[in-house]
């Protein structure tokens, strides 16, 4: 009995050991309360099932440090993490995976709120999918706060990689930095639900990574929705990376009510609201002619049936007829299973020589890009210097002109008709270099929309894209050959150009001293320009031969390719299309046959073979149309309606950040346009070419009540308010307060760079800088309606006006304050554009309040010191400019600024510099100095009075300075070769005042205040000063004189 005691207590502890070891079993209602390290390691154990989890609550109960600890991830959670307002620190992820973070995957029905998380998660391998919290969200996020670092390759996000279409992210907050590749985010890599009230702190891809493309300060790539989120954190990096911008890097969903205020920069498509807008496409497609065939030949199958049946006893050759006719229904199936299996035989070949050959030049591309910047980059200051030095000889042959002596006359044309040869290959060099920058751009958008063509078989795609970028005119090779010519002609120019100078001198004589010396400078300086430009393109040349070659042989295959499919495309379509007719042909031969001899008293014979004859039309119909080019239709909703809901808008949008990039800048968004990329799912292809029956595309991308406050810089083209560049969509009711600048290049406007789509009811308020195409609302546009513009144009091009610079659409209802731009490209058209004084601009109905409010704010650093209102056009009284802000004992001063005819709301900023300690009278050696604290205006004049006072030399000073002066300084006498007793006074009221001096040097020192009259004199040498400027002036003689021997024997040995 007692063993059998032992046995059954063994056994229980053994049970109770073995439960021990099992996880807690999630049930619906369960609640777990969490304490440390060890509670977050079991419930990742629990969690490998993906089930577990459902109706679990997770309550942290202290603030946990995962360092050191072992732990990994959570791999699946669908139940609710409540941190409690605690904080899980030291969470780090280093190996390789992706779906990565403190959950892999919050799975539908998930919710994760009120914690703080920090950690590193910076995965190898695959790395895409990676955020701090989870790599992938389906549930709901709130109240959560991460720090640290994220880094991988594609989906990377501070907190989520992805967030899933039922995914909703609400309230949170990043401080991490982001590194990624494709389509990084502040909140999340790529965002399919809601993102909502979230703001970002934390840098994103600011490390200069080349291959960054999308990168957003709440999301890289967008397709739902983000609203009222803030991104207060710099956003990419200068000149480098694609699609970037301050809340969404690409996004074809919707943005709501989103604020940007940190810096924006990029390569190209970079905006302070998002960097590439896609539009949203609906597509509706026609009837298929295949389907209508099939139904056509089933029809007839049908019929024929029908008609043996009918004709079966009274037809003797029926049988024959009907054999034949299901014969060549057998033949014209045969005849479209043929068609397309040749089709899809030749396009796969074509498609992957082309593909092949596309790969080629891209690996050429990294080189020749690298060799074009570095070519443009190093000429353009040498051309710049051509010019400045052509500038300089044209305006010295100028000044000449009206001094030649008649004999002079003729050298004096042939210099002046070589400076036009000169100017004439600048500019010829010029334009060469333009186009050789504008092919390389060509070529790279050509490699990127064949490549994405090629992966799908598309060479519809690839010759459509091959035409739109031009690619047969691209001619590097010819380029180079014309720079070359160019160069060479300029050294021979320049060569007779110092022949003709050097004629001219020898005639000329002695007289022209002074021209000739800023000639003949300017000649070698232009000598000097040209060999490093030489040198420039014979570099280009080498760097870039082997990527010319192949880029010019794979293009010719490609060429080739193309054109030789489309050919056996051609005949071959046409040889199906024959075939198929003469089937058609044979079966209505039979169809009379059998209905003539079945007779015509036969209504239901009658009836059928009138059918029969009804559906070999629609056959014949249907295959006609399949030879036929479907027909494309696309429409856009640019309306204000379509910005109240679904995707494809960005509404209520706020910047105040600066946005910097080379090509396609916004404040508001860089570019509109569907994205090229190489996954055929993100692109919109609508061809003819690749339709299978008539399809109709609707796009949306509206811009609707967005703002933009902050600097819009592109370093060569597309700069916008709001928009940088559109190639579809409409911009609506949006406003810009900002300048705007194409600083080598064009296409810049108050509201769009360049825009092919529609500007509506928009109002901008600029300063708008460039070369050309130039406008206050657009740089160049389409359909431009109902808008206001109050800006001011700089450019040294054409196609410059306080409205657009050039408009190629609808144009109406436009109106801008008159000040010196005028119109469109310089003309006012009637019912378009209209000039208006500044009180009937101030009476538009729905100009923005802040267009007719004028600040000047002044500002040190970050403190604002005051805002005074002025009206337009009027002054500020700099008496009533506010007291500069001390910093640290230097002086200070308020930038300088046109403060008499203020006609916009600007910020002066207090400059600092360190005090000055010494001032003087001028010259080489002052013979006055003071010493004290000045600022840098601070002036010290000295005069001598013509009769002496008391027996001593009198000299008035006075130092002058906007800062405040002291009482009295210490002045500092030039007493060089006197000797004897110095003796010093002040004249004050009529009469000489001793003061003390002494010797220090070769000065005098002495005490004084900071303006008065002076009386020196010394004992057995008279007065002081007056031995000291004569040894000045004798100084000064002897310079001259030994400046003027030295020029003669340098004139003398020139003309030798």
């Amino acid at each position: 009995m007692m063993n059998y005691a032992k046995r059954g207590a063994a056994l229980l502890l053994a049970l109770v050991f073995c439960l021990g070891l099992l996880p807690p079993a999630g049930a619906e209602g369960d609640t777990i309360t969490i304490h440390d390290a060890s509670g977050l390691l079991k419930l990742a154990q629990s969690c490998t099932s993906d089930t577990w989890s459902q109706g679990v609550t997770v309550v942290l109960a202290a603030d946990i440090s995962l360092a050191g600890t072992g732990f990994s991830t959570i791999p699946v959670f669908r139940g609710t993490f409540d941190g409690a307002g605690h904080t899980i620190s030291g969470f780090a992820w280093l190996d390789k995976g992706s779906k990565v973070g403190l959950f892999r995957t919050l799975g539908e029905g998930a919710v994760v709120k009120n914690l703080t998380l920090d950690g590193v998660v910076a995965p190898g391998g695959s790395q895409s999918q990676v955020g701090i919290l989870a790599g992938e969200n389906h549930g709901t996020v709130e109240q959560v706060t991460v720090t640290g670092d994220v880094t991988g390759d594609e989906d990377v996000g501070a907190l989520v990689g992805v967030n899933g279409s039922s995914g909703v992210v609400r309230s949170c907050t990043n401080r991490a930095s982001v590194t990624g590749n494709t389509n990084s985010g502040g909140i999340a890599g790529r965002n399919e639900g809601m993102i909502q009230s979230c703001t970002n702190l934390g840098e994103v891809n600011t490390g200069g990574n080349d291959a960054a493309t999308n990168s957003g300060g709440i999301a890289g790539r967008n397709t739902g929705t983000v609203a009222d989120c803030t991104n207060h954190a710099a956003v990419g990096y200068a000149h480098t990376g694609y699609n970037t911008g301050g809340i969404a890097g690409i996004q074809n969903g919707a943005l709501l009510r989103c604020f940007n205020d940190g810096e924006i920069l990029g390569r190209k498509d970079v905006g302070g609201i998002v960097g590439q807008f896609e539009p949203y496409v609906t597509l509706t497609y026609g009837e298929d002619p295949m389907e209508r065939l099939d139904g056509a030949l089933a029809s007839l199958s049908t019929l024929m049936t029908q008609l043996s049946g009918q004709i079966h006893s009274s037809a003797g050759d029926a049988v024959d007829d009907i054999s034949a006719i299901h014969g060549s229904l057998s033949a014209i199936q045969d005849v479209i299973h043929g068609t397309g299996s040749d089709f899809n035989t030749d396009t796969s070949a074509a498609a992957d020589q082309v593909y092949d050959a596309v790969q080629t030049i891209n690996g050429a591309m990294s080189g020749l890009l690298d060799e074009v910047d570095r070519l443009t980059r190093r000429a353009s200051a040498d051309l710049d210097e051509v010019g400045n030095q052509l500038t300089a000889l044209r305006k010295g042959l100028k000044n000449l002109t009206g001094t030649l002596e008649d004999s002079l006359s003729d050298t004096g044309d042939s210099l002046s008709s070589t400076l036009d040869a000169l100017e004439r290959e600048h500019s010829g060099l010029v334009s060469e270099l333009r186009q050789i920058a504008d092919e390389t751009d060509r070529l790279e958008s050509f490699v990127k929309d064949a490549l994405q063509a090629a992966a799908r078989l598309d060479l519809a795609g690839i010759l459509d894209a091959y035409k739109r970028w031009d690619v047969g005119s691209i001619d590097f090779n010819g380029h180079l050959s014309r720079i070359s010519g160019h160069l060479e002609a300029m050294g021979s120019d320049t060569f007779h150009l110092a022949d003709r100078l050097t004629a001219l001198w020898q005639e000329a004589g002695d007289e022209m001293g002074d021209a000739r010396r800023d000639m003949d400078r300017a000649a070698r300086a232009l000598e000097k320009a040209l060999d490093a430009l030489n040198g420039h393109v014979k570099d280009f040349s080498q760097g870039s031969v082997e990527q010319l070659r192949v880029v010019n042989s794979q293009a010719d295959i490609i060429e080739d390719v193309l054109n030789g499919y489309l050919d056996t495309l051609g005949d071959k379509g046409q040889e199906r299309l024959d075939e198929l007719d003469g089937h058609l042909d044979d079966i209505s031969q039979r169809v009379d046959q059998m209905t003539q001899g079945a007779g015509q008293t036969n209504q239901e014979l009658h009836a059928t073979t009138t059918a029969i004859i009804g559906q070999l039309d629609e056959a014949r119909k249907a295959i006609v149309e399949l030879t036929e080019v479907p027909e494309k239709t696309v429409k856009e909703n640019t309306s204000a309606e379509g910005a109240q809901s679904g995707p494809g808008r960005v509404v209520g949008c706020r910047n105040e950040g600066g946005i910097q990039a080379d090509t396609n800048v916004g404040g508001i968004a860089g570019a509109v346009s569907p994205e090229l990329s190489l996954d055929p799912e993100e692109n919109l292809e609508l061809d003819s070419e690749n339709l299978l029956v008539d399809t109709t595309a609707l796009l949306k991308a509206i811009l609707y009540q967005c703002d933009n406050r902050g600097p819009v810089t592109a370093k060569n083209e597309c700069a916008g308010g709001v928009l940088g560049r559109g190639e579809v969509g409409a911009a609506l009711s949006c406003t810009s307060m900002g300048p705007v600048g194409a600083d080598d290049g064009s296409f810049a406007g108050g509201i769009a760079g360049l825009s092919r789509g529609v500007l509506r009811s928009c109002a901008a308020q600029a300063d708008v800088t460039g070369d050309s195409s130039l406008g206050g609302i657009a740089g160049e546009g389409r359909d431009i309606a109902d808008c206001i513009a109050m800006t001011r144009i700089d450019g040294s091009g054409e196609r410059l006006g306080a409205v657009a610079g050039w408009a190629d659409g609808t144009v109406s209802g436009n109106y801008y304050l008159q000040e010196k731009a005028v119109g469109i490209d310089g003309i006012d058209y009637a019912g378009q554009t209209a000039p208006l004084s500044f009180g009937a601009f101030s009476a538009l109905e729905g100009i923005p309040a802040d267009f007719l409010t004028f600040r000047v704010t002044f500002q040190a650093g970050e403190q604002v010191v005051d805002t005074v209102e002025v009206p337009y056009g009027g002054s500020l009284d700099p008496a009533a400019f506010p007291e500069v802000p001390s910093d640290g004992g230097r002086y200070g001063a308020w930038a300088p600024f046109d403060h008499n005819h203020i006609t916009r709301s600007l910020t002066v900023e207090a400059v600092y510099e360190d005090w000055v300690t010494t001032i003087s009278s001028g010259g080489e050696r002052p013979l006055l100095l003071a010493e004290g604290a000045f600022s840098p205006d601070a002036r010290l004049e000295l005069a001598q009075r013509p009769e002496p006072v008391d027996g001593a030399a009198a000299y008035d000073y006075q130092i002058t300075d906007g800062a405040e002066l002291p009482d009295t300084v210490t002045l500092r006498v030039c007493a060089d070769g006197l000797r004897g007793s110095v003796r010093a006074a002040l004249l004050q009221d009529g009469s000489a005042v001793p003061i003390e001096a002494e010797r220090d040097g070769s000065y005098l020192v002495l005490t004084a205040p900071t303006a008065g009259t002076l009386l020196l004199s010394a004992s057995g040498s008279g007065t002081l000063l007056p031995w000291v400027l004569a040894a000045a002036a004798a100084a000064v003689l002897l310079a001259l004189l030994f400046l003027r021997r030295r020029r003669k024997k340098t004139n003398a040995a020139a003309s030798v």
